[in-house]
């Protein structure tokens, strides 16, 4: 394959990538209102809105390596740095390459501060629950084998 045959395939291929990124940074934003709304419903449809997003992503990246290969460069991360110097003599994929970079990490970055708001959130709710059950917040709800651990002192939601 020529390097001006190369560079069109992997523009193709990050042009799809930012878009599909793109969509994924306005679903975390989404999720994110969505945690300060506590909006369920809403979550539950970002949830399966991210999902698919992250699966075309991985489908994308998986065809980007499968061509690096093909154009005979390394499996390795610099795979996709090297393959854009040998083709791109205008930087013009080298530049989506890093608009794709710079989407992505916001995405993880957002991704990762949800999950924190999301983690806090449960730990909230597990110790509401212990406070529930039988007064102390280090409760837990069930033991490994999901029966209930608390010993004698424990009561149900009932009873509380």
């Amino acid at each position: 394959m020529t390097p001006t045959e190369c560079k069109t395939v992997l523009e193709d291929n990050l042009s799809e990538s930012i878009h599909f990124a793109t969509d994924l940074r306005h679903v975390l934003d989404e999720e994110r209102e969505a945690l300060q709304r506590r909006d369920t419903v809403a979550l539950t449809d970002t949830a399966a809105r991210k999902q698919s997003y992250v699966i075309k992503l991985d489908e994308l990246d998986g065809k980007r390596k499968e061509f690096c290969r093909a154009c005979g460069f390394e499996d390795s991360i610099d795979s996709v740095p090297q393959m854009v110097e040998w083709c791109d003599d205008q930087a013009e994929v080298r530049a989506s390459w890093e608009q794709f970079l710079n989407v992505a990490e916001t995405c993880s970055l957002k991704n990762s501060s949800n999950g924190a708001i999301i983690r806090v959130r449960q730990a909230q709710i597990k110790d509401a629950i212990g406070l529930l059950r039988n007064g102390t917040k280090e409760s837990n709800t069930y033991g490994p084998k999901g029966q209930d651990d608390d010993g004698p002192q424990a009561r149900s939601l009932a009873e509380a």
